[in-house]
């Protein structure tokens, strides 16, 4: 059946909507480093990225709509558009950047104006929004229970379905990729053969940059975005970043005059003046056999050499694998 799962299309959409936040934040990391042309970055990320960020995307995908019947995201898990000509590409391109752009710039000015509490702008941008997440959630969910065919009010306008791709799609994705990137030049009309073998020589390559970032570049950048995210918000960045000296260990645990004396050979238990068994490890420091120092511990709750106080009886008693 090529009817796509509700979570196939959700997966899409929000394959989509995680490029732009993973885009501008890997520009952001760039601009506040000492790089080639941070400074300018920094002006674009600040001034002009959403623009531009939705002129470049708009092209990447009217190319993959031409190329795959379907928008980049749609197209990584194998998806694609019923219509994608006239009215319809100007739908899809609507529905798959100029929504998305619409709603990120009307959030920019509710977030730029939000002190501006008089301003009906202010006041009504909250239940607007709020209205069109529901919207597109109701129409998600009647897509789920087959009530539409739909996913979202823009295709449903224009009659766009999606669905997922058949037999002749994939053949034609694999003859997509393994097609040359320069035509063989001939001898008859060389001036039209230019002509031809450049023109094929730009289509390829628009070609297979939409299939490269549908392919590759969008998964990597979104995952690049979700683990840099992950590192400095975690612990283990600040630790990176801290210059404290590691702390010294502690000092050893003195044996105690009631306790049991230590052998002079470090390999002997203290307990059965043997050599070392499946060695064992308490919180005093102090190494014996396991066997030996798990009765002792279960019966006294003590160290038998520094006489320290155990609690949890054989909890406490810490394997060790490597003795040196």
């Amino acid at each position: 059946m090529n009817r796509p799962t509700v979570f196939e299309v959700g997966s899409a959409q929000t394959l989509s909507q995680l490029l732009k936040p993973a885009v501008r934040y890997v520009l952001a990391w760039y601009a506040q480093g000492n790089h080639l042309g941070s400074m300018q970055v920094a002006r674009v990320v600040a001034n002009r990225f959403d623009a531009l960020f939705a002129v470049v995307m708009a092209v990447l995908e009217s190319l993959s709509l031409m190329r795959r019947g379907g928008s980049m995201a749609e197209s990584f898990y194998a998806l694609k558009r019923s219509r994608v000509g006239g009215w319809a590409w100007l739908a899809s391109i609507m529905d798959v950047v100029g929504a998305q752009a619409l709603a990120d710039t009307l959030e920019h000015e509710y977030n730029q104006r939000i002190s501006q509490r008089d301003s009906l702008f202010v006041r009504a941008y909250p239940y607007m929004d709020l209205a069109v997440k529901s919207v597109y959630s109701a129409y998600l969910l009647a897509y789920m229970f087959g009530r539409t065919n739909s996913t979202t009010p823009i295709n449903h306008l224009f009659g766009i379905v999606i669905s997922r791709w058949a037999e002749q799609d994939y053949k034609a994705f694999a003859d997509e990729k393994s097609a040359p990137l320069f035509l063989p030049a001939t001898s008859s009309g060389a001036k039209a053969s230019r002509i031809a073998r450049a023109s094929h020589t730009l289509s390829a390559i628009l070609q297979k940059s939409t299939s490269l970032a549908s392919t590759y570049v969008i998964p990597a950048a979104i995952f690049g975005f979700r683990f840099m995210e992950w590192w400095y918000a975690s612990e283990y960045h600040k630790l990176a970043q801290s210059q404290e000296p590691i702390p010294p260990p502690p000092e050893s645990m003195m044996p105690s005059p009631d306790g049991i004396p230590l052998p002079s050979d470090p390999s002997l238990c203290p307990l059965c003046a043997s050599e070392v068994k499946n060695p064992a490890l308490l919180p005093s420091g102090y190494v014996y056999c396991y066997t030996c120092i798990y009765k002792h511990v279960e019966k006294h709750n003590e160290c038998p050499v520094s006489k320290l106080r155990v609690v949890g009886g054989g909890a406490s008693v810490r394997k060790l694998y490597s003795m040196g």
